[in-house]
């Protein structure tokens, strides 16, 4: 079964052979790029999904509403949530392009930087760099 509203985005797996979905009904679909079957739904984050991504390696998808981002394997298990210390809104998620960390962008203006491996939360924006160019540039490959 299809998405109840708005696809927002789609991507293809780097194989090319599934794609994610995100829906404004709140959920990301998992489908079979060849047959365009329906073959997961990852649901629990809070309003619209605005953002939904695989992992550079295919094995993980990394999704995003306003309020939540969440990593999920490809049996739609959810693996960790990503919060944030001040509270406010996400604007922007990604994988780095190894998939070792996830970048997390902020309303307020701040960013994180979280390991994909442990989840622990590594590097918040303004406490070592100046910029997010350096923030990226000190923990990306």
């Amino acid at each position: 079964m299809g998405h109840s509203s708005i696809i927002i985005t789609a991507r293809f797996s780097p194989d090319e052979t599934l794609v994610v979905t995100a829906s404004g009904d709140g959920t990301a679909k998992l489908w079979d790029a060849e047959t365009g079957e329906a073959l997961r739904t990852m649901a629990g984050l809070v309003g619209a999904v605005i953002n939904a991504e695989f992992s550079p390696d295919g094995t993980r998808i990394l999704t995003m509403s306003l309020e939540t981002a969440s990593v999920w394997d490809l049996q739609g298990r959810e693996l960790a949530t990503l919060t944030s210390d001040s509270a406010s809104l996400f604007t922007y998620v990604s994988w780095s392009p190894d998939g070792r960390y996830i970048l997390a962008c902020y309303r307020d203006g701040s960013a994180m930087l979280w390991d994909s491996i442990s989840w622990d939360a590594l590097k918040a924006l303004g406490t070592e760099f100046d910029t997010l160019e350096e923030l990226v540039s000190r923990w990306s490959p």
